[in-house]
């Protein structure tokens, strides 16, 4: 992981790959968002567009992330890491040298748990692209700042992080993270991982969107809206990077 790694190496070889990588997942789809924007009526639509698509560019940035870890690491984040029998960390704090917050990573003291006092400042922090702008309630959770997405419990797997070559299915027929409507969780807790293929509601347990219907990050980086209604076979293959099952249109 990073922290075994030479950090200036590694973050140097970051810089070479992150502008290669901004206008593939942010910018050309924010270009797009504008003109989609545009031409939207001039009434309350135009606010539901907008945190729509912020929070659309929200999972692009989190995907481009996770793409930049495993640039640098051979593997995807795992959900949860150990540094010592005392030390857990989540996906959140792997991926913030990649959400351009080095300062806010170097602050934490990973040689102690995520839950640990002397970390509490750090994990108060709110990091933008883990807010959704769809729920403007942002309070902590217990002094720790949310995180309003999830992600893929069968992708970010515990310790170890999964390789890209594992995902026989593809990155595009595999989800990796999404929104959540509630049962938030501090965005530094190894356990802010959903399995989507138990289906998608409303609850603590399950992806879902503000309006029943969730945006979804692919491991590919893209990001698409998926019914509520899906058929669940088809979502258990797209939950699935391993399964080596077609998955048909949806």
């Amino acid at each position: 992981m990073l922290r075994n790694l030479d950090e200036k190496a590694a973050l140097l070889k970051y810089e070479r790959i992150y502008w290669r990588n901004i206008f593939l997942f942010v910018l050309g789809p924010l270009i797009l968002v504008c003109i989609t924007y545009s031409l939207l009526p001039s009434n309350g639509g135009h606010a539901e567009a907008s945190r729509d698509s912020r929070s659309k560019n929200n999972l692009k940035l989190i995907g481009l992330a996770v793409h930049n870890y495993h640039d640098v690491s051979a593997v995807f984040p795992p959900a949860q890491i150990h540094y010592s029998n005392d030390s857990e960390h989540g996906w959140g704090f792997l991926l913030l040298p990649y959400l351009d917050m080095l300062p806010l990573y170097n602050s934490i003291h990973s040689d102690q748990s995520w839950k640990h006092s002397i970390n509490i400042k750090a994990y108060s922090t709110q990091v933008e692209c883990y807010l959704n702008p769809k729920f403007p309630d942002h309070e902590l959770l217990d002094n720790y700042a949310v995180n309003q997405y999830a992600g893929n419990s069968r992708v970010f797997v515990p310790e170890i992080g999964m390789p890209i070559s594992s995902i026989i299915d593809g990155t595009s027929n595999t989800l990796l993270a999404g929104e959540v409507s509630t049962g938030f969780k501090a965005w530094g807790d190894p356990t802010n991982v959903r399995d989507p293929a138990a289906g998608l509601k409303n609850d603590s347990e399950h992806f879902c969107g503000k309006n029943l219907d969730p945006l979804m990050l692919f491991a590919d980086g893209s990001v698409r809206r998926i019914r509520a209604d899906i058929n669940m076979e088809t979502l258990r293959k797209l939950a699935d990077p391993m399964d080596g099952e077609i998955v048909g249109e949806f």
